[in-house]
């Protein structure tokens, strides 16, 4: 039997950084720019900067708050759209514009251009190349603890930035199987080495930070939707990278 974990570096840096993991979603023990859990709006992109795997936690916070404050924004201006083969049933892909400033935070799929799709998303451009690293994508609304309608987002980040995926995390995490999604607790699924496989996985959020267990070659999400995903395959990464690849494309 395989009961491996996330890799051993993997495993080092999560155990090394456990306080700044969780302090990250708000804790007392965050540095000085994590201090305020629910300040976001005074969190900006730029002050993200480049991925950095110490503050996974607080940009995934940062990440999925900013996209929240877009999908309420009304605004909605096509800026360019293309065909794709992506997704199926969205075979045009729009880049739209939902803050006036005449660049594009959206991304959807649809039969038409423009954003009336379920097939949409936010982009983020984190080391300022002018390319998309890090996408959030709709995944819908669910049930969270104790009975509260939330809408959820997958994320999809290039750490390396070699223009493919290789975190994808998973919004709902249930770790006592109760059925309902743990709010505010995501599943970080790692191709740590950039071999295009998944090597790995953490549960990571407020006072959670606990490394996934391998067994017989396979990880063994503790989801709502649950998924199993094999070691060394690329899983859901494939999708997040024609994603980013149908995106960049779009943005040159």
């Amino acid at each position: 039997m395989n009961t491996s974990l996330v890799s051993p570096r993997r495993i080092a840096v999560l155990l090394v950084s456990l306080p700044l993991i969780i302090g990250g979603f708000g804790s007392a023990a965050a540095g000085p720019q994590e201090k305020s859990f629910r300040s976001y709006k005074a969190r900006t992109l730029e002050e993200l900067g480049p991925f950095d795997f110490e503050r996974r936690a607080y940009m995934l916070e940062t990440i999925n708050e900013l996209s929240m404050q877009c999908h309420g924004l009304p605004q909605r201006k096509v800026i360019a759209s293309a065909s794709t083969k992506t997704i199926g049933d969205g075979p045009i892909l729009s880049l739209i514009d939902v803050d006036g400033d005449k660049k594009p935070e959206q991304f959807a799929y649809a039969e038409q251009a423009g954003p009336n799709t379920a097939h949409f998303g936010y982009l983020w451009d984190l080391n300022g190349d002018g390319k998309a690293d890090w996408l959030t994508f709709n995944q819908g609304t669910m049930i969270a603890e104790p009975m509260k309608i939330v809408w959820t987002s997958y994320h999809m980040i290039d750490t390396n930035y070699d223009g493919k995926a290789d975190v994808w995390i998973y919004p709902d995490t249930d770790l006592n199987a109760d059925g309902k999604m743990e709010e505010g607790v995501f599943a970080w699924i790692y191709d740590s080495d950039f071999d295009g496989g998944i090597d790995g996985g953490e549960y990571l959020g407020q006072d959670v930070a606990e490394a996934m267990e391998c067994t017989d070659d396979r990880i063994r999400t503790r989801c709502v939707l649950s998924k199993e995903l094999l070691i060394g395959e690329p899983g859901p990464l494939d999708f997040a990278t024609a994603m980013l690849t149908d995106i960049n494309k779009l943005l040159e």
